[in-house]
């Protein structure tokens, strides 16, 4: 299969070598502006890998936690979801599905993944269900510089909803794809952090936003397979695991080809991610 075979390509790859290739999307600072536009544009990603002081974000180890344990409960109690006043949990999209619908929902949603990267946890709008969260990021994800990138890349800029995307022990994720084939620019800040592959990094092709063969061909591939957004024939040369502390910055447009990178057992990986509309 072509994804396992790049799994194991990048395995098999230095680790000075995965650092050399975050290095080329990397960039000090969102300011000036100009210098992320340009990598933007050219990448498809930029990371900013102390977006952040890591001290910042110790409050929120206890967000981590608790989402964890509510997962668990949810698992032992054997339900497909369960509905209180302070938000929905459910297995896939059995009681809400959709994004627009997620994220529409009046209250947060935590939805534990099934089929491609089962057991993954998306929390839906997570800042209504633990306030400090947005306390602390949504100021960096709505700052100026940030919104003034977005703006200057020709991408969505207004805030929508702020998620959460929580990784425990999932060996299995779902291969390179991409959300559309029309730019679609989000922000992820690394909650925990993701210094191994076996941390489960976020990881994207660089430049496979823009049209080329990849691209075609994987459109003419995607025909024959379930989902047409499917992208399994990547150039190696340019998959970047984005490995960093917590606190990094990731803008990704996600029209470009990208996956979660299959964890080790027992490591946990927190995503934070904001929409732009």
């Amino acid at each position: 299969m072509l994804n396992d075979r790049n799994l194991d390509y990048l395995r098999g790859c230095d680790p000075a070598e995965l650092a050399r290739r975050v290095e080329t999307v990397s960039l000090p600072s969102l300011e000036p502006a100009q210098p992320v536009h340009e990598r933007l544009r050219e990448q498809g990603i930029v990371v900013v890998p102390d977006f952040i002081d890591p001290s910042e974000l110790d409050g929120l180890d206890d967000v981590i936690a608790r989402l964890g344990r509510l997962r668990d409960e949810f698992a032992a109690a054997g339900w497909d979801h369960q509905e209180n006043e302070e938000y929905l949990i459910q297995n896939g999209g059995v009681r809400v599905a959709g994004y627009t619908n997620l994220a529409g929902y009046p209250k947060p949603v935590v939805q534990v993944r099934q089929g491609h990267d089962l057991g993954m946890v998306d929390v839906f709008n997570a800042d209504r269900l633990f306030p400090e969260l947005g306390e602390v990021l949504r100021p960096r994800l709505e700052s100026p510089a940030l919104i003034e990138v977005l703006s200057g890349a020709g991408s969505a800029h207004q805030p929508r909803n702020l998620n959460i995307y929580l990784n425990r022990n999932i060996r299995r994720t779902r291969g390179f794809h991409v959300d559309a084939y029309a730019r679609q620019v989000k922000a992820f800040i690394y909650l925990s952090d993701v210094t191994g592959l076996g941390d489960g990094p976020y990881t994207y092709v660089a430049g496979s936003h823009r049209p080329d063969t990849y691209r075609r061909l994987n459109r003419k591939l995607a025909e024959d397979l379930p989902n047409a957004t499917e992208t399994p024939v990547v150039p190696l040369d340019r998959v970047i695991p984005v490995l960093g502390r917590r606190g990094s910055l990731i803008i990704s447009d996600q029209a470009g080809f990208h996956r979660g990178f299959p964890q080790d057992q027992g490591a946990t990986r927190c995503v934070a991610v904001m929409n732009y509309k």
